[in-house]
């Protein structure tokens, strides 16, 4: 986010997407997993497909109010407080983050051993 602020050239802007490319991907898979096991954990698992659904709802909605507001902002004043409102929710985000519980469920099955990590010979 402050990178963007400071960016000055083309190849600024490139990197500072790719990166947010990466950070969504890293993001997507851990908000599915916790909501897949949270429901796991409460046998509601049939109703994955439903809540992700919503949660995306929240997210397109959210990006949708952000557009706008930031605009009416931009217009009316520096376009620096874009950047601090960001930052401030940013930070409120984390604080909410640190009160997720990690679901605690026992698998039973085992998995397939990965292939990156091989077994110990003797």
């Amino acid at each position: 986010m402050w990178s963007v602020k400071y960016a000055t050239e083309f190849w600024h802007f490139a990197i500072v997407v790719w990166l947010a490319g990466v950070s969504y991907s890293f993001q997507s898979g851990s908000i599915n997993a916790l909501l897949y096991e949270t429901l796991e954990e409460n046998q509601k698992t049939q109703q994955f497909e439903r809540e992700l659904g919503l949660l995306e709802v929240w997210q397109l909605t959210a990006a949708i109010l952000a557009a706008f507001s930031g605009s009416l902002l931009a217009t009316y004043y520096p376009m620096e407080i874009n950047y601090w409102l960001s930052f401030i929710s940013t930070i409120f985000a984390f604080g909410f983050s640190l009160y997720f519980v990690e679901p605690s469920i026992t698998k039973t099955h085992t998995t397939t051993p990965s292939l990156l990590v091989l077994p110990k010979t003797h």
